[in-house]
């Protein structure tokens, strides 16, 4: 049994792991100071996130010995599900993965699958990625065993039941989440519509014109970016609502309010609102399963308000409310957004940090 809560300690490890090794990881080099050096078009420096810290914390408590200690109790028949996944995972050193023991892993997929997946296997084992193997494992589908009842009792403090009775005790799905009985169109309401699509297309694609008719458009950059420097997490989760805040300071928000006007926006804020919307929820429809269950779980147990003007130049958002507000969108948004997505992709490859604006879509 001990074998078992290893195994199952090890995938929530990386998983978890992974999720944070992903957050700005070009910002990020080996030095242990608080700072790192902004790589261009940004210059000067940057504080460290808390997360950064955490992980190379991390690095310093346990070197990579010790790591492949720990992976190498996982039972050899659950090898199959994990070490997959050692090798998909970005912050995990050469000297794991190497490992004689991990690299024969490496590229492998598991041959033992649980029933209910068999058809499913079929048709995507392929291109399943590895961090999704764990739920493959027969025994992910297995109820407990009754010798680990009184082990995780700490888990489960209702006893087990039949299924009629747990429905007099546990509360429905549509209780716990508190779904709403409106028909299916209003979950796929929105307030878009193609010409919100067609018009901020045409104001990213259009402003290099825009800069072009400032005195200095260098300078301008910079000196957006340095109203930005210090609060990077909040420009990174609503960058357009940041960008038309700077735009306000730098005193250019007559000349681009002007601009705006030549594609069809009546204001900067209706301009800032959309455009955060439609970048939002095709941020939304690029996340894995793993990262849209934990960050609806932060949201749900937090209470992040929405970005205003008067939050500007204070204290920076936490990471996690950061990637939290930059996935915020409503269900209606995200899947009329996928509609153009095609479009949206070739739209958003746009240099946007050279304008001022802090978001970058590999």
């Amino acid at each position: 049994m001990l074998k078992k809560y290893v195994f199952y300690f090890i995938v929530s490890f990386l998983s978890c792991n992974t999720l944070m090794a992903n957050e700005n990881l070009s910002l990020i080099n080996s030095s242990q100071e608080d700072f790192v050096e902004l790589s261009l078009p940004l210059h000067g420096k940057i504080k460290k996130s808390n997360i950064t810290k955490i992980q190379e914390s991390y690095n310093q408590a346990f070197d990579d010995d010790q790591r492949i200690k720990l992976y190498l109790q996982t039972p050899y028949e659950k090898r199959q599900y994990v070490f997959p996944m050692i090798h998909a995972a970005p912050f995990i050193s050469h000297k794991i993965k190497t490992h004689p023991e991990i690299i024969i892993w490496k590229n492998k997929k598991p041959t033992i699958i649980a029933p209910q997946l068999i058809e499913f296997s079929k048709n995507h084992l392929e291109n399943l990625s590895p961090f999704f193997y764990i739920y493959l494992d027969p025994d992910f589908w297995n109820p407990p065993h009754p010798e680990s009842q009184q082990v995780m009792a700490f888990n489960n403090p209702f006893s087990i039941m039949n299924e009629e009775e747990a429905t007099q005790v546990y509360p429905t799905l549509q209780k716990i989440f508190n779904l709403s009985d409106k028909p299916t169109d209003s979950y796929l309401k929105t307030i878009l519509n193609e010409e919100d699509i067609l018009n901020v297309s045409n104001v990213i694609s259009d402003l290099d014109s825009f800069l072009s008719t400032l005195k200095d458009s260098k300078k301008f950059t910079l000196d957006m970016i340095d109203l930005q420097r210090t609060q990077i997490h909040r420009a990174i989760a609503d960058p357009f609502k940041m960008f038309i805040y700077s735009i306000k300071k730098t005193g250019e928000e007559k000349n681009f309010s002007d601009f705006l006007k030549k594609h069809n926006f009546s204001s900067l804020d209706e301009f800032a609102k959309k455009a955060d919307l439609i970048f939002k929820s095709f941020q939304i429809l690029h996340l894995n399963l793993n990262a849209a269950i934990e960050i609806n779980h932060n949201r749900f147990n937090n209470n992040f308000k929405e970005l205003s003007e008067s939050d500007f130049a204070t204290e920076d958002i936490t990471p996690i409310e950061m990637y939290s507000r930059l996935h915020q969108a409503k269900s209606g948004d995200v899947y009329f957004v996928k509609k153009y997505l095609p479009q949206l992709k070739n739209i958003f490859k746009t240099k946007f940090i050279e304008s001022g604006i802090m978001i970058f879509v590999d």
